[in-house]
């Protein structure tokens, strides 16, 4: 099953300086979202202490992410950005953050030579982030402890290869992604879309692989 972007919803563009947004606000959500399971109905009405600390913690989470997104994002003397580093330092955050709800293992396998050019690289973290987040939370939904699998590479002429994989459940059998899905796949879309990018599902009942295949920006002249 296959995601292009002649089929995305008509969106208006977003700037560079948007998903930059996005994506810290996309993993606060994520983090919110994990937290909150930590709390059941009958707690929630007298959960002030927890929803007090729970902002102290989203506030550092924030700092720290645009903390490691300035030292990531600086550019190469060929504009080029090492996607290796910004990686790395999205799922050591997730993985921070996540585990404290959730048991996983997340593996990731990206050579210090993947370098990503600046005009896409943040829209691939934000997707980046989207999947694995995902893969977290719905893998195992009975929260067995599951293995997440994050790859990238950047081929001879300039495409640009990730890859998420997990050991779970895979999709339902009746979900749709091209069509259906909330704020995350509708991101997905977006930024795939302005990407030029092409979005495969492989999905077995015994795991789910994603790969988003960017092609190379067309040069400046």
């Amino acid at each position: 099953m296959t995601l292009r972007p002649d089929r995305f919803e008509d969106l208006d563009d977003v700037t560079m300086d948007d998903v930059e947004e996005l994506l810290s606000r996309r993993f606060v959500l994520g983090l919110l979202e994990a937290h909150a399971t930590r709390l059941d109905p009958a707690r929630r009405s007298a959960a002030g202490p927890f929803v007090t600390h729970l902002l102290a913690e989203t506030a550092a989470g924030i700092e720290t992410l645009l903390s490691l997104q300035r030292r990531s994002l600086r550019p190469d003397q060929d504009g080029n950005v090492p996607f290796h580093r910004m990686l790395h330092d999205i799922c050591d955050q997730i993985e921070r953050q996540m585990r404290r709800t959730r048991a996983f293992d997340l593996v990731v396998d990206v050579a210090p030579a993947c370098a990503v050019p600046g005009r896409q690289v943040v829209r691939l973290a934000l997707i980046a982030s989207e999947l694995i987040i995902n893969a977290i939370k719905h893998a195992h939904p009975a929260g067995a402890a599951g293995l997440v699998e994050v790859a990238c590479r950047v081929d001879p002429d300039g495409t640009v290869v990730l890859t998420v994989c997990d050991d779970g459940i895979g999709l339902p059998e009746a979900f749709d992604p091209v069509a259906q899905g909330g704020f995350g796949m509708t991101l997905i879309r977006t930024l795939s879309r302005q990407l030029g990018a092409v979005v495969t599902f492989e999905s077995t009942g015994l795991g789910l692989m994603v790969t988003t295949t960017v092609p190379p920006p067309p040069r400046r002249h």
